[in-house]
């Protein structure tokens, strides 16, 4: 059985099919049959947005990183979402950790969000606040996408 995505019913502690190929899969069950379910929260696009809208506005203000890809990968190590691969005399040669949809639960999305987003008010705008900050990146999201 393929990977399909269920959304918990508003009233009822009950899944329910989230899209038509999940409630294809739904009706192939024999009603009564047991599943092995593995509940894992989907990942939060708006939240993804909001991570590289404030990856663009620190892009745009500075000369150091070449791509936004560059500086994502600085922010991630910043924060410690990192392996380390190797040692250069003294020095941990570190590669930054996927945040991808795949590779990284919504959990874990949220934390290493509140690391970078304090890290940042921190270290790259001091004397902002991270419910400042949070705001600006907001805004810049859009109010259209926050059902998202």
């Amino acid at each position: 059985m393929p990977r399909i995505l269920m959304k918990r019913h508003h009233l009822s502690p009950h899944l329910l099919p989230a899209d038509a190929m999940a409630e294809e899969e739904v009706r192939k069950i024999k009603p009564g049959q047991a599943v092995t379910v593995e509940v894992k929260r989907a990942r939060n696009p708006r939240q993804h947005r909001l991570y590289w809208a404030l990856v663009a506005v620190i892009f745009d203000h500075q000369t150091r990183y070449a791509s936004r890809t560059d500086l994502s990968d600085a922010l991630k190590v910043a924060v410690g979402h990192y392996e380390e691969v190797g040692k250069r005399g003294e020095h941990v040669i570190v590669r930054p950790k996927s945040i991808s949809f795949a590779n990284m639960a919504q959990a874990d999305f949220e934390d290493f969000f509140a690391r970078v987003v304090a890290f940042v008010c921190e270290n790259i705008i001091p004397g902002t606040s991270d419910t400042e900050l949070r705001s600006h990146l907001e805004e810049m999201v859009g109010a259209d996408s926050k059902a998202a």
